[in-house]
């Protein structure tokens, strides 16, 4: 199981929840693991890109560069780093 599919399970789960707060930023709480991590506004945006359905890191990519108008290279990388350092912490 990948990192993506690994973090939507958890959140479909209500095991994991991802919660913005109004400054754009957030917090992902694990219940079951009693751990909570801060997501910066950009964290927050691909969390939110799983819980509205977006079920691969390609769809992650093709979401990222139409709002953001930019390269898939760097996107891509960086949600990859990011879902997999989310996931380790599941």
């Amino acid at each position: 199981m990948d990192s993506i599919e690994k973090m939507r399970e958890a959140l479909q789960s209500d095991r994991v929840t991802i919660n913005a707060l109004d400054d754009g930023s957030g917090a992902r709480l694990d219940v079951d693991g009693e751990q909570l991590i801060s997501l910066n506004r950009t964290g927050i945006r691909l969390a939110r890109y799983l819980d509205e359905g977006a079920a691969t890191l390609d769809a992650v990519r093709d979401r990222l560069v139409e709002e953001f108008e930019i390269d898939p290279d760097r996107p891509e990388r960086d949600a990859r780093a990011f879902f997999a350092e989310l996931a380790g912490a599941v």
